[in-house]
């Protein structure tokens, strides 16, 4: 069968073959006219990887006015189908496949490929609760806002899924739940409103406590769907510095609080530190079978390691928030203000890919 695929994708233009590798993760399901509409209204997809040497970089284009002929041609090469009452398109898995391949490909020629790792992970999940670090030095280091831009493409790509998502964020001394586990389209924008989400930011960092909220969110997200595959993505440069015993919790934690502190008494005769709680109250989350990321928001050439240390209690993989960056341009000298939420309930049929939204319909890099 692939060498019958080589055969019709020799016989296609360059246009064609990129349509078919861009669109390869939407055609999970039928495509309507209306999204292929709108994916391409008035602009050009692109795709655009740029390294440290601003003289190396790869494009990859699909001009707006050569969709229409495109889809005309591959109906007529049946690789795609047309459904007129159900007014979409479709195409065989195995054609798909092919070109998923190709994307893969792509994406790792052109730089994306941790980051496609990444939403590969988050897509064996049925419900993802991230943690994000609002410290001090999340901030001063600029970290923050890329933070927020990458959960949100998360969050675009496994919502379209129907996976659950919830946030936690933690600074100060407290971890807050600012948005319980949810697939409802208007508490998700209402959290990662650029007002509401840079609120209430700055201070220490207090990871202990941070994971023990999540831990517990998760064993309620157990109790409440039994079948459910929790995860825990957690965004941080690692440098907890706030014990158990300074933190501020409610009675629900309490337990869990108590059963961290035990552990890491049982294994030292020092007093304790708020690293090794933080470790602590990893090592009780992997034990309790849930899944997890790590992603390290330290700059790499200062990294003390600390993230990747959490990494391995967690029994978890380990990114580095540099490397799975999304990042939103104009052009090279013209970026866009921080992104907003990029789904809304007329998309909710589709399946985003890097997300795919982005990719077709702006110049989409790496920082």
């Amino acid at each position: 069968m692939s060498s019958i695929l080589r055969r019709y994708n020799d016989y296609l233009t360059e246009d064609e073959r990129l349509f078919l590798t861009l669109l390869s993760d939407n055609f999970r399901q039928p495509l309507r006219e209306s999204d292929l509409s709108r994916l391409f209204h008035n602009k050009a997809g692109s795709l655009k990887s740029q390294d440290e040497d601003k003289s190396n970089i790869s494009t990859i284009s699909l001009k707006e006015e050569t969709i229409e002929a495109i889809i005309n041609h591959l109906v007529i090469y049946r690789i795609l189908r047309y459904d007129d009452q159900l007014r979409c398109y479709t195409t065989h898995p195995l054609i798909r496949a092919y070109y998923l391949t190709q994307w893969a490909e792509l994406l790792y020629s052109t730089g994306f490929g941790d980051y496609w790792e990444l939403v590969n992970r988050c897509r064996e999940a049925s419900c993802i609760l991230f943690v994000l670090e609002k410290s001090w030095s999340m901030i001063a280091l600029s970290k923050f806002q890329t933070a927020r831009a990458l959960i949100i493409a998360l969050m675009a790509d496994v919502w379209q899924k129907g996976i659950r998502v919830g946030l936690v964020t933690m600074h100060r001394n407290k971890a807050d739940l600012v948005l319980s586990p949810t697939d409802d389209i208007e508490h998700i924008n209402n959290a990662l409103d650029q007002k509401s989400f840079e609120g209430n930011f700055g201070g220490k960092t207090p990871i202990a406590i941070g994971l023990v909220m999540a831990h517990n969110i998760l064993l309620r997200e157990t109790e409440l769907y039994p079948e459910s595959e929790p995860m825990i993505i957690l965004i941080t440069d690692g440098a907890s510095n706030i014990l158990l015993s300074q933190s501020d919790y409610g009675p629900e934690l309490h337990l869990l609080v108590h059963s961290v502190i035990e552990r890491v008494e049982s294994a030292t005769t020092k007093t304790a530190t708020p690293s090794e709680e933080a470790r602590a109250a990893a090592q009780l989350i992997h034990e309790a079978g849930f899944h997890s990321i790590v992603i390290d928001a330290e700059i790499p050439v200062f990294t003390r390691g600390l993230s990747k240390k959490l990494a391995e209690a967690l029994r978890g993989d380990f990114y580095v928030l540099e490397n799975v960056t999304v990042g939103w341009y104009k052009s090279d000298e013209e970026p866009l203000e921080t992104p907003t939420l990029i789904i809304d309930k007329e998309y909710q049929n589709l399946s985003w890919g890097l997300p795919l939204l982005d990719v077709l319909t702006s110049t989409l890099g790496r920082k």
